[in-house]
C-alpha cells in the first residue's frame, strides 16, 4: 500500500501530465497559492476508507482558512471531518464542470483562529474497480480557485 501524493499548483480541472501550474496571483489572494493534496490507501480496496489529506500552502498553516469544497469521485460513500474545528457539509450534485458525473460536494469551513492547520477528510471508495479522481476548490466566499485534483486507484 502506498500513498497518492499530488503537491499541485491549482491545476485547470485535467491534472496529470502537464505538471503544476498556477492559479492567479498569490499576492492578490492568499487563497491562490498552491496547496497539496494526499491521498492514502494507495491502492484503496471497493468500499474501502480513503484519508484524504489537504494541506494549505504554507508549513505554518493558514492565516484564517478559506472555504473548502472537496468533489468526491463518483460512486464514493459517506465523507467524514477528521480535524479538530472543522465543520463539513455534503451535498449531493447531478454533475458540475469538475465531476461530470453525478457525485458528492462536501463543503467545509472551519472557525479556528490563528494558524489553521490542513483538513482530514475520510470517504468510503468507490465499490467498482479503477481509477478515481478526487478535487479540491477553495476561496474566499464568491471567489474560488481552479481545482486541484488527486488521482487513486481502487483494486
Amino acid at each position: 500500500m502506498g500513498l497518492a501524493v499530488a503537491a499541485l499548483g491549482l491545476c485547470h480541472c485535467a491534472c496529470g501530465g502537464a505538471g503544476p501550474t498556477t492559479f492567479g496571483d498569490p499576492s492578490a489572494n492568499p487563497s491562490d497559492a498552491a496547496l497539496a493534496l494526499e491521498a492514502e490507501p494507495e491502492p484503496v480496496t471497493p468500499g474501502g476508507i480513503v484519508s484524504l489529506t489537504v494541506r494549505p500552502p504554507s508549513p505554518g498553516g493558514w492565516e484564517a482558512a478559506p472555504p473548502i469544497t472537496i468533489h468526491l469521485p463518483p460512486g464514493a460513500g459517506k465523507a467524514r471531518a477528521e480535524s479538530v474545528g472543522w465543520v463539513c457539509q455534503a451535498e449531493a450534485s447531478a454533475g458540475d464542470a469538475i465531476q461530470a458525473e453525478a457525485h458528492t460536494d462536501v463543503a467545509c469551513l472551519t472557525a479556528l483562529a490563528g494558524r489553521v492547520p490542513g483538513l482530514l477528510l475520510t470517504f468510503g471508495a468507490p465499490v467498482t474497480a479503477g481509477p478515481i479522481r478526487t478535487c479540491v476548490t477553495y476561496g474566499r466566499p464568491g471567489r474560488s480557485a481552479a481545482p486541484t485534483c488527486i488521482e487513486s486507484t481502487v483494486q
